[in-house]
């Protein structure tokens, strides 16, 4: 989509600009939000940030040059760290931890399959329209995204909930397995000192 747009302007390697200022936007925002200490629900997050994904679309639909562009898609990079951060911390919270390093494969395939889907239907509508076909697959993926966010709250909010009892419970059980019932700790016992040592004291 930016190369296009970069050819159509008559420099095709300011592409490369363009997609440097969205990798700043999105690891800058990443490191932000890394180091702060949030309270919001996991959930409510992910809709946030998804929402502030599709929102940042919409500006696509005004650049008329590289400048304005490079801007446009830094906002939008602003988003992507954090949303995978989110992601990745309600895989965490939901998957049991036996299955966790499955549920962010999981994660990341979908993660995969969704950049392969996005450039390949962008891909063709910008053969077809031009690179505004292609900004407008990207708000309409954006749109997307915050409407399964939006519709996952429920399911999440349960899911967070269930996990929060069982985890408990089996953190019990890994215990009584560790230390079985009736088997008290025992101690040391105090070593005696010697007739010297007392007379010492």
């Amino acid at each position: 989509m930016s190369v296009a747009f970069a050819e159509e302007r008559g420099s095709p390697a300011a592409a490369g600009i363009v997609l440097s200022v969205y990798a700043i936007g999105s690891a800058s925002a990443g490191l932000v939000f890394g180091a702060l200490r949030l309270t919001v629900p996991l959930p409510r997050l992910l809709l946030l940030s998804t929402a502030g994904t599709a929102l940042t679309t919409l500006p696509l639909l005004l650049v008329g040059d590289i400048a304005t562009l490079s801007a446009a898609v830094f906002f939008s990079g602003l988003f992507f760290a954090p949303t995978m951060i989110v992601v990745m911390g309600l895989v965490e919270k939901t998957v049991p931890p036996a299955a966790l390093t499955e549920g962010m494969t999981w994660a990341i395939t979908g993660l995969s399959v969704g950049v392969a889907l996005g450039a390949s239907v962008s891909g063709g509508t910008v053969d077809r329209f031009g690179p505004s076909g292609g900004f407008a697959v990207a708000i309409a993926a954006g749109g997307a995204t915050a409407l399964l966010a939006l519709t996952a709250q429920g399911p999440l909010n349960r899911s967070l909930r269930a996990n929060a009892v069982e985890r408990p419970a089996d953190e019990g059980r890994a215990k009584s397995v560790l230390q079985p019932p009736g088997r008290k700790q025992r101690h040391a016992a105090p070593i005696p000192l010697d007739h010297d040592a007392r007379r010492a004291r």
